[in-house]
């Protein structure tokens, strides 16, 4: 879903078995935090916690945006769009601009604390390649008419 937001296959899928999934990493990042409380300070264990938060914190919104593309195929879509829908295959410019701007805030929140813990535990040159994948699902995010924007954001 994030390296190909655009050709979805998602015809076996439900919204609740996306929720589902939501509310067990919310469950994760919960005892990850309690977790995180009860240990001792420690560099590396801090970031790798870091990364585990990280990597849940992307799955969650991956699944919030897996349901929001299940339930606007159930529903068919809105008005002209109708017609393109496919329940087989789905893609985040069938979704409603206001679900898109929820999604890629989140992802860019994600992305810059991606981008800090990389730096602390990568050479900066390998970046460039390891922002790609939230790049990519951002830019589909976004409208074409704020594509300028969101390559000054990134």
């Amino acid at each position: 879903m994030i390296l190909n937001p655009e050709h979805m296959m998602l015809d076996k899928m439900t919204p609740a078995i996306f929720k589902k999934a939501r509310i067990e990493l919310r469950r994760s990042l919960k005892a990850l935090d309690e977790t995180r409380k009860v240990l001792p300070y420690n560099f590396e264990l801090s970031l790798v916690l870091t990364e585990i938060q990280l990597v849940t914190e992307l799955m969650v919104l991956i699944s919030k945006l897996g349901q929001f593309l299940c339930m606007h195929i159930k529903n068919g879509g809105s008005g002209d769009q109708r017609s393109a829908f496919s329940t087989a295959h789905a893609g985040v410019v069938n979704l409603p601009m206001t679900v898109r701007t929820d999604l890629a805030n989140s992802l860019l929140t994600i992305r810059s604390k991606f981008q800090h813990t990389w730096l602390s535990r990568n050479i900066a040159s390998t970046l460039p390649n390891a922002l790609k994948m939230f790049d990519n699902l951002f830019r589909a995010l976004l409208p074409p008419s704020m594509q300028d924007l969101g390559k000054q954001l990134l």
